[in-house]
C-alpha cells in the first residue's frame, strides 16, 4: 500500500512539474512568436515600399496616411498602408463575417492576419511620413541619407510593445542600399516592357478596369523614367533598395 501511494504521489508530482514546464515554455515562446510575426510583417511592408518605389521610377515614396495614435486597426481606412500597398502585399480579399460574429469580433479576426498591424498591440505600424516626405528614393540610393525608416511599432498607452534581450522596445523597418547592389536595365529590357504595355492596353478580359488602368499607368511611368535615365546609351544602372528590420530599445 505504501509503495502504491508513493508511486501515485510520484506520478502526480511529475504531472505537476510537466504542467509548470509547459506553462513556462508557453509564456517564454509567446513573446518570441509575437516578435517573429512582427519582424515578418515589417519586412513584408518594407519590401512592398521598395517595390512601389521601383514601379514609380524612384521619383517618390508612397503617400500613406497614419491613423490617429492608439486607434485599433479597422479594415478599409482611406490612405492606410494596407490599401496603398494592397497589390504589393498579396492583395487578398478579406473573408466575410461569420454568421454569429459582431462587427468588433469580425474586425478583431481580420486584425490578427493584417500585415500592416503590429501583432503585439493591434495598432497599425506608424509610417515615417515626415522623413519620407522630405527626401526621395534617388537621394536614398545616393546615400543622402544612407538609410531611412519606413515603419515602426506604435506604443501601447505610452509603453513599448515588445521585449527582447531583457529590454523593452519596438521593431522598425528601414530602407537602405541592397546587398545585391544594382540591376542593369538594357534597351532590350525596355522593349519587352513596351510589348507588355501594348498587351496590357488591349487586355479587357482578365482584369478589372481600375486595376488595369493602374497597372498601365505604373508600367508607362516606369518606361518613361528608364528612357529618360538611359538617354542615348544602351543601358542604365538601376540601384536597388532593400529592407532591414531592427529592434529599437526604448529610452530609459
Amino acid at each position: 500500500m505504501e509503495r502504491g501511494i508513493s508511486q501515485t504521489a510520484l506520478l502526480v508530482a511529475v504531472a505537476i512539474v510537466l504542467a509548470i514546464a509547459i506553462t513556462a515554455l508557453a509564456l517564454i515562446a509567446r513573446p518570441s512568436a509575437v516578435n517573429e510575426r512582427c519582424r515578418f510583417r515589417l519586412f513584408r511592408l518594407g519590401g512592398a515600399i521598395n517595390a512601389w518605389v521601383e514601379d514609380h521610377g524612384h521619383r517618390s515614396f508612397p503617400s500613406i496616411v497614419n491613423p490617429q495614435p492608439g486607434d485599433l486597426w479597422l479594415p478599409g481606412r482611406t490612405g492606410s498602408a494596407g490599401l496603398v500597398l494592397w497589390n504589393y502585399l498579396g492583395g487578398n480579399i478579406p473573408s466575410q463575417p461569420h454568421r454569429d460574429e459582431t462587427p468588433e469580433q469580425y474586425a478583431e479576426r481580420l486584425r490578427g492576419n493584417e500585415l500592416s498591424v503590429c501583432p503585439a498591440s493591434g495598432l497599425e505600424y506608424w509610417y515615417d511620413d515626415q522623413g519620407l516626405g522630405s527626401t526621395t528614393p534617388n537621394e536614398l540610393l545616393s546615400h543622402q541619407p544612407p538609410e531611412i525608416r519606413y515603419f515602426h511599432c506604435q506604443q501601447i498607452h505610452g509603453a513599448a510593445p515588445h521585449h527582447l534581450h531583457g529590454q523593452d522596445g519596438a521593431f522598425a523597418v528601414f530602407g537602405l542600399i541592397g546587398a545585391s547592389g544594382a540591376q542593369i536595365v538594357t534597351k532590350a529590357d525596355v522593349a519587352v516592357m513596351r510589348t507588355d504595355l501594348v498587351r496590357l492596353e488591349g487586355d479587357h478580359s482578365t482584369l478589372g478596369a481600375k486595376d488595369r488602368e493602374e497597372r498601365i499607368d505604373l508600367l508607362r511611368g516606369r518606361i518613361e523614367a528608364l528612357d529618360q535615365e538611359m538617354g542615348s546609351s544602351g543601358q542604365v544602372e538601376m540601384k536597388r533598395l532593400s529592407a532591414e528590420v531592427r529592434f529599437l530599445p526604448a529610452p530609459r
